[in-house]
């Protein structure tokens, strides 16, 4: 089972006992290192002071070497014993044996006499385990003179039997210690993980508990860790964004309804209306004409009820020429002039891209690509200009151009009307929102224009903000990004205030 399949208490004292486990297993391996180190440390010591004691046993007889054991009984029996006895041996320089003890038949490969320092070393003897050591010295009494003494090696080993249980008793006693420290360890790990999660699993069960008709509740903050307080912060943000989306889905669900509702009322009028009247051809035609325009209207209130809801699905990476960008906003702009005429407003375009350095005599052009469409151009231009030509009043002037920066395009319409009051600029943007209150519908529009703005505007990877001129009137901007980075610096457009 994979660890991250367990649940989290159980992963916790898993990873806890793996750690101590790692830490308990370094320390008992140095502990018991330590512990032979020590042991061998010792039992050479016993060694070299036995070899070292050996020379004074022998005597010499005719040129011969022999052992005398009548002084050091001791000595002598570890030499004999049946089981285990001491291993001594005397050689010359030339690795020839002098003299050794009765169980002593051949040096170990590593006692050759070439050092003239102490050598230990391992081998076995009769089945069992030695440790040995090759030690160099002079043979002769105190009596004999230095330039007739006798440079020999002594070689003496000893059954490690003792020892060898020794280390035994002491790795299985760091065995069973660790092993028991880490059954305490490991559940006291386990229970001191279930402990800490507690308050993890409240936060839980209150989340569990909060449905789509209680997204008034919060988390409780009490008495939860310090560490917890981010999550439970950030759970409780994302109840607050819930609400307020599902509280502006339902008030655009029952503005929506609402709006449809009268348009299929003033349908259901005017049908039962014109089967009601006598049948005359101007009458039926002018009927049918009011009909096809309520049509029409609920025609594009469906349209735009469908084209916001597609600009939230998905960002398409669409692309089109700067110099496409202008002559689809100069399109825009011509369109609206008649309407602009017939309510006495003035339309100024300005396409020459103000705040961007013009390129020099010989230099080459370049046209970037904007991350906008045609339709995105067309809607959201047209949405603005038409809010600044019927919302400005009589004679107002419209101003519209582009600014280039080093990233983006900025389209800007600004005018010298009468503006938005500060207590509506906060909700311009939503939808079926309306400024004025007493604009009629035939007036005032669904309330979906900037709000559909600013969805094609945010699907292109841009975004519409609003910024009211002094003294008065509005300036809208649309921001687009660019393919490539161009310099340039921000500068606005500017239209004199009206009277």
């Amino acid at each position: 089972m994979k660890l991250r399949r367990l649940p989290l208490s159980v992963s916790i004292a898993l990873l806890v006992f793996l750690a101590e486990l790692a830490l308990l297993g370094s320390f008992a391996a140095g502990a018991y290192f330590l512990c032979q180190k020590y042991f061998l440390a010792s039992f050479d010591e016993t060694l070299r002071a036995n070899a070292m004691s050996l020379p004074a046993l022998l005597e010499s007889e005719n040129g011969a070497i022999r052992l005398d054991m009548e002084s050091f009984p001791d000595s002598g029996a570890r030499f004999h014993r049946k089981k285990a006895p001491d291993l001594f041996a005397l050689t010359d320089t030339s690795g020839k044996i002098l003299v050794a003890s009765p169980s002593m038949k051949n040096l170990p490969s590593w006692a050759q006499p070439k050092e003239h320092r102490a050598v230990f070393g391992n081998l076995r003897s009769g089945g069992r385990n030695y440790r040995g050591i090759l030690e160099p010295g002079l043979l002769g009494g105190e009596e004999t003179k230095n330039e007739e003494k006798r440079r020999v090696y002594v070689f003496y080993a000893a059954d490690r039997e003792e020892m060898d249980e020794r280390l035994e008793s002491v790795a299985s006693a760091f065995l069973w210690s660790v092993g028991l420290l880490l059954l305490v360890s490991g559940a006291l790990a386990w229970a001191i993980a279930w402990r800490g999660l507690r308050p993890l699993r409240r936060l839980a069960g209150e989340a569990a508990t909060i449905q789509e008709t209680t997204l008034n509740r919060r988390l409780s903050l009490q008495n939860i860790p310090v560490d917890l307080e981010p999550l439970a912060t950030a759970l409780n943000d994302l109840l607050e964004r819930l609400q307020k989306a599902f509280e502006r889905e339902r008030q655009f669900s029952a503005d929506a309804a609402h709006e449809l509702r009268t348009s299929l009322s003033v349908l259901k009028s005017g049908i039962q209306a014109a089967l009601l009247s006598r049948r005359d051809a101007m009458t039926d035609r002018a009927a049918l004409e009011d009909l096809l325009e309520e049509v029409l209207r609920l025609e594009k209130l469906c349209e735009s009820l469908l084209m916001i809801a597609s600009a939230h699905e998905k960002k398409p990476d669409k692309t089109m020429p700067l110099s496409e960008y202008k002559q689809c906003l100069a399109a825009v702009v011509e369109d609206f002039r008649p309407r602009a005429e017939q309510a006495r407003c003035t339309i100024t375009l300005s396409l020459d891209e103000a705040g961007y350095e013009k390129e020099k005599p010989g230099q080459e052009s370049d046209d970037p690509l904007v991350r906008a469409d045609e339709c995105a151009v067309m809607r959201i231009a047209g949405n603005l200009i038409e809010n600044a030509v019927r919302h400005g009043g009589t004679g107002v002037q419209v101003g519209v151009g582009i600014v280039r920066e080093e990233r983006c395009v900025i389209l800007v319409v600004e005018d010298n009307g009468p503006g938005i009051p500060a207590e509506d600029q906060l909700r311009i943007f939503d939808r079926f929102f309306r400024s004025d209150r007493t604009r009629t519908r035939a007036t005032g529009g669904a309330g979906l224009g900037l709000a559909l703005c600013r969805a094609l505007a945010e699907m292109h990877g841009g975004c519409v903000r609003y910024s009211p001129e002094s003294p008065k009137g509005c300036r809208f901007e649309w921001i687009a990004e660019i393919a490539a980075p161009l310099k340039a610096h921000s500068q606005g457009l500017k239209v004199e205030p009206g009277p």
